[in-house]
């Protein structure tokens, strides 16, 4: 039957308390029946032991009429229709009757004597027999009792009737709040949820049902909430992933488990040339050149299965792409077999690039033996005239004597350090150009021990302290480039120093990745317009004619420490002391010259 939930709960309900409801009537009809019976047995068995009372003394006088007059008047009783005295052998003394028709039940009840007489007029008679019998309990009769209930059957039918009215009553009332129920309870979240299907069906993914119920269909209602979020939330996704596949610049192809292509993305179309219905159902080698000697015959799905390999696409034109390629299994459903996702980035600009980057590479190594080449020669060819130069002065100086002026012996000095310093400045210079581009092997570098060695090589005035703090780190590090940093930094704290309490101290503090450094001196500091400029190639704060210097050496430390990820910084308000920090790697990451 087309029924609703609520209208078969009905029907069933229905039935149910019409059976209930006639069980229930019929067993208490029947008990009520059972009662009355009951009730008037009782009264029937009472009527018949006080009748045997009153008939004990007629008995004993043989007094017939007299007994016929108590059963007159018993029988004038409601439902007695006949009652009768005999002795006790059964013999019919008396016997009154209010009808033909047989009674329904008869009572029989013995008559006993206990020796005693109900008056004072019967005393002489007693006394006459008490010779004959004794005085315990003697049975003298039998008084029988018939009834016959006419009014039985009809309060019978009176109370079976009222019980059937309450029944009927109780069942229909029953049946209202029944019906009542489901429609509150079942019927009306019922088509809560028949509407919200309903609207979900028809697109509405944000339509949600308030049932109140916390029964088994207000769980229904909530999980249909929840499942109604869901497919909101996967619609939205798929819908947004949708977007991200046809705006992704890779390629993308699923296959099927026979490996035919199922679905591609507009980058593919955009990089082989073929639209979208000329790949669809066609074999996945038809664009992609395969590995196999026999790619008809190759299992698409387990030769695709990679991560990040380099592959040919073939285009529509005949052209090949290099791609970098990954293949992955997708799965539609437990039993199902699985699909394939295919995603390939373009590597035509990668490869040009590297192959551009391979000949400039080839073009710089080449261009740094020339210059390393170029540098030597320069080095070698402009040393030989210095100190060709600086010999002569000194050739010339010794053969005049004492016979040269003092002027002419002050020049010739001047000279020389001119020589001097242009020898220092051929050789900062080859230094500089060496950083980052020779290499240097790494090794482990007790850095306590390291500032100690550059300490020793170094002229330290008579009275200037050196302190090196406990705890320096040992790593495993470019031992050049590490010496370089620290006697840079150590000698000119101590040059430029002209105190005789010249003082200089080294730290080192651990910062996670790397550890910060500090050479901080008592000198005359730099002030803070000069903090940059100083790192400059060539410049210095005191002129050259007054202190000798290439200007070169922080502009090395700067170099390398720039090579290495790191840094430095002075820390001088220029009234004195200055505080030169830097941090070095914990871990060699790069080698530099």
């Amino acid at each position: 039957m087309n029924l609703s939930i609520a209208a078969k709960l009905n029907i069933m309900i229905s039935i149910l308390m019409v059976a209930l409801g006639l069980s229930t009537g019929w067993f208490v009809a029947e008990h009520e029946s059972t009662a009355i019976k009951e009730e008037m047995r009782a009264r029937g068995q009472a009527i018949a032991q006080h009748l045997a009372v009153y008939c004990e003394f007629g008995i004993l006088a043989d007094d017939r009429e007299g007994l016929s007059k108590i059963l007159d008047g018993v029988i004038k009783q409601k439902d007695i229709i006949s009652a009768s005295v005999s002795d006790k052998k059964g013999q019919l003394i008396a016997r009154s009757l209010a009808g033909q028709h047989d009674p329904v039940w008869e009572f029989t009840v013995p008559v006993i004597t206990h020796g005693q007489l109900g008056g004072i007029e019967e005393f002489e008679l007693l006394s006459q027999i008490q010779d004959e019998q004794s005085s315990s309990e003697t049975l003298i009769g039998y008084v029988k009792l018939g009834m016959s209930p006419t009014e039985l059957d009809l309060k019978v039918a009176q109370v079976k009737k009222i019980i059937l009215s309450v029944v009927v009553l109780l069942m229909v009332s029953a049946m209202i709040f029944a019906f009542l129920g489901v429609k509150y309870f079942i019927n009306h979240p019922l088509r809560q949820l028949i509407s919200g299907i309903n609207e979900i069906g028809s697109g509405d993914l944000s339509s949600r049902i308030r049932i109140k119920n916390r029964d088994e269909i207000g769980k229904v209602g909530d999980a249909f909430n929840a499942m109604a979020e869901t497919l909101s939330t996967t619609v939205i996704s798929k819908s947004f992933l949708d977007n991200i596949i046809q705006s992704m610049m890779e390629t993308l192809i699923v296959l099927d488990n026979e490996g035919k292509i199922k679905l591609v993305n507009p980058a593919v179309s955009l990089l082989l040339g073929y639209t979208k219905e000329e790949l669809v159902g066609r074999p996945i080698f038809t664009i992609l050149e395969s590995t196999s000697l026999h790619p008809e015959q190759a299992n698409p799905l387990k030769e695709l299965l990679a991560e990040n390999v380099e592959k040919i696409y073939l285009k529509k034109s005949g052209g090949r792409v290099p791609v970098i390629f990954s293949g992955a299994l997708i799965t539609k459903s437990a039993k199902g077999p699985p699909d394939m996702v295919c995603v390939a980035r373009d590597l035509t600009e990668q490869k040009q690039a590297q192959h551009d980057l391979a000949v400039y590479n080839k073009k710089l190594e080449l261009s740094n033996r020339e210059l390393d080449k170029f540098a030597y020669v320069v080095s070698h060819d402009l040393k030989a005239p210095l100190r060709a130069i600086a010999n002569l002065s000194q050739w010339i100086e010794e053969d005049l004597g004492n016979s040269i002026p003092d002027n002419i012996r002050s020049h010739l000095a001047m000279l020389r350090g001119r020589v001097q310093r242009m020898e220092s400045l051929i050789l900062g210079i080859l230094e500089y150009a060496r950083v980052g581009r020779i290499g240097a092997k790494k090794e482990p570098v007790d850095v306590q021990e390291l500032i100690a060695d550059i300490i020793d090589s170094m002229p330290v005035p008579e009275g200037f302290l050196i302190e090196i703090s406990p705890g320096m780190p040992t790593l495993v590090t470019s031992r050049t480039q590490m010496t370089q940093v620290f006697a840079n930094l150590i000698d000119n704290a101590v040059k430029y120093c002209k105190r005789e309490d010249g003082r200089v101290a080294i730290t080192a503090h651990d910062q996670g990745d790397f550890f910060e450094f500090a050479v901080i001196d008592n000198g005359p500091g730099i002030a803070p317009q000069y903090h940059e400029k100083i790192f400059e190639i060539f410049q210095t704060l005191v002129p050259r004619d007054e202190f000798e210097s290439t200007g070169v050496g922080l502009t090395v430390v700067k170099k390398i420490l720039t090579e290495q990820n790191c840094g430095i910084k002075v820390e001088s308000d220029g009234s004195q002391g200055a505080a030169f920090r830097f941090t070095w790697p914990k871990f060699y990451t790069k080698e530099i010259g």
